[in-house]
């Protein structure tokens, strides 16, 4: 495994993502609200 500090994240696929407040997952893009970093945490990367 290849650990670049800076390198490019690409070829990710994401999928059940319940955001905080909500009982289901995400259906959209906007609903994930990926430019939105008040809730974020520890990320786990899982093959």
């Amino acid at each position: 495994m290849c650990r670049l500090p800076g390198a490019p994240i690409s070829g990710v696929a994401l999928s059940n993502i319940v955001m905080p407040g909500s009982t289901t997952p995400a259906t959209t893009v906007s609903q994930v609200n990926p430019t939105n970093l008040s809730d974020h945490g520890t990320v786990t990367i899982t093959p």
